[in-house]
């Protein structure tokens, strides 16, 4: 058996037929079958069986593909590692995240860190945390931002880096934005402007809507798009309910105005997950200062309440 003979098998693996991954690996397909034979006999069992439509893993198929993507991901932070040294270099990191955080804090994170080592190349995965979780265990990515709990991350590094708030939001001409404090019961009647459905801040809100027995948020636009958020409702009468910290750090916070709804202030800790043994470039510990300091600005002095949920990071 070669090491490559694994790779091979997980490309089978991936595209379900053998034709189609010998093409993607350029090879011919009596090639490729005889590299997953040549592994099937090391291993002393069937991993594949053929079907109708291609391939399909067996039991033993199954285990060895964990396996596998465990080994592939060393080998390749072996070589990472082993090109950073060689080379001297800041090397190549790999950050995943939410879509608030992707536009609010780590284009400061990442600015920093650029001016700190020239060398270092930054890339940046914007996602739900179901598809950065899985990218993070085939090793595609080194860390992932984003608000977890621990439930969420079993087998995982956890790093707390500090705490943030969701807070509702208006522009400064609408109503609301004159109030100092407002009972929840009050936005009764208001259109939202909010993110996606599976996104934690709008599931924090519906939760605690329902849990006051009130209306689902009349929702007047949904965006991924926290800019699109903050923007919108800077120039209508929606009302939004974002992370504190992307509302204050936006280019529009001049023309919003916080709305201190004692109800929906919930506080999330945040943090940074990593892989246990995987291989991270020696800059990797520096995003987590550099976010430790920018949570730590955006931190109020009351005490919000806990947030339990942690599907998709900010």
């Amino acid at each position: 058996m070669e090491l490559r003979d694994l790779e091979y098998f997980r490309v089978a693996v991936s595209h379900g037929h053998i034709g189609r991954a010998a093409r993607t690996l350029q090879l011919t397909q009596p090639a490729l079958s005889k590299s997953i034979a040549r592994l099937e006999t090391a291993v002393g069992a069937k991993l594949l069986e053929r079907t109708p439509r291609g391939v399909a893993l067996t039991q033993v198929g199954r285990a060895m593909l964990a396996r596998a993507a465990h080994i592939h991901s060393a080998v390749d932070g072996a070589l990472r590692e082993a090109r950073d040294l060689s080379a001297g270099a800041a090397g190549h990191l790999r950050l995943g995240t939410g879509p608030t955080a992707g536009e609010h804090l780590l284009p400061l994170v990442c600015a920093q860190l650029l001016r700190d080592s020239p060398g270092l190349s930054i890339q940046v995965v914007v996602g739900l945390s179901d598809v950065l979780l899985a990218a993070l265990e085939r090793g595609e990515l080194d860390l992932i931002f984003g608000s977890f709990p621990e439930p969420r991350v079993a087998g995982m590094n956890y790093e707390a880096l500090g705490d943030d708030e969701l807070t509702v939001f208006a522009g400064r001409r609408h109503p609301l934005a004159r109030a100092r404090r407002l009972e929840l019961r009050q936005l009764t009647g208001v259109r939202w402007a909010l993110p996606n459905a599976t996104v934690t801040s709008r599931r924090t809100l519906q939760y605690l809507l329902q849990t006051h027995h009130l209306p689902a948020p009349d929702v007047a636009l949904e965006s991924n798009s926290t800019q699109v958020l903050l923007a919108a409702v800077a120039a209508s009468n929606m009302v939004g309910y974002l992370p504190k910290a992307a509302v204050q750090g936006s280019g529009v916070m001049r023309q919003l105005a916080l709305v201190d709804v004692e109800a929906l202030r919930v506080e999330r800790s945040l943090g940074v997950i990593s892989r246990p043994g995987a291989y991270l470039p020696p800059v990797a510990a520096r995003p987590r200062g550099s976010c430790r300091r920018k949570l730590t600005k955006s931190r109020v002095a009351a005490k919000p309440r806990p947030c339990t949920f942690g599907l998709v990071p900010w």
